[in-house]
């Protein structure tokens, strides 16, 4: 009878059990890793499957629905008030943040690494620029970048590759572009015809 009572019980699939609440899966994992939820698990085929007591999971959805407890996960709300003014951020010396709990002091950093990833960083015109992609030169020059590949591995033009790029001087440039359009010479004999 003892193995009835487990066998009995209904029990849900981690999938299961976050569709029955309306959370997502992440979200079921968090509460179970804060003890909010008791999982089993049991071997599977290839791996330990999460098991979860429907039971629980009706008074757990009845609490969740009440909002007697809180959110796994609260979203991130990021207010101006951490930005100086003109969004322009200053840095302060490192006695301002010595009263500062570490709470407050990581939401500072996170402001500060939010400004930065959305600062906008400023454009160099392609004229403007000492080092060329391939797809620059092209834009640059209007020559079609087969040209320009083909002229890079017939060391006509000399340029350097970087991770996955082919790069080249703005001067390199420069000089395959005076060599390439430099005017050709006719001769005396052929002007006289």
């Amino acid at each position: 009878m003892r193995g009835c009572a487990r066998l009995c019980e209904i029990v849900m699939r981690k999938k299961e059990a976050a569709d029955f609440l309306g959370i997502g899966i992440r979200t079921l994992e968090s509460y179970a890793a804060q003890g909010l939820i008791s999982v089993v698990y049991e071997r599977g085929k290839t791996r330990p499957t999460a098991n979860y007591n429907s039971d629980e999971l009706a008074i757990f959805k009845e609490k969740l629905l009440a909002g007697t407890i809180r959110p796994a996960f609260e979203p991130r709300e990021t207010s101006q008030n951490n930005l100086a003014p003109d969004n322009e951020l200053t840095l302060r010396d490192s006695a301002d943040f010595a009263g500062l709990s570490e709470i407050v002091l990581s939401e500072k950093l996170v402001a500060i690494i939010e400004y930065l990833l959305n600062a906008k960083q400023p454009t160099i015109p392609i004229a403007d620029k000492l080092v060329l992609s391939i797809k620059e030169a092209h834009q640059l020059t209007r020559l079609p970048q087969y040209f320009i590949k083909s002229a890079i591995a017939n060391n006509e033009l000399h340029a350097e590759k970087i991770g996955r790029s082919w790069l080249m001087r703005r001067v390199d440039l420069d000089e395959y572009l005076a060599v390439l359009f430099e005017p050709r010479k006719i001769p005396q004999e052929s002007r006289t015809k």
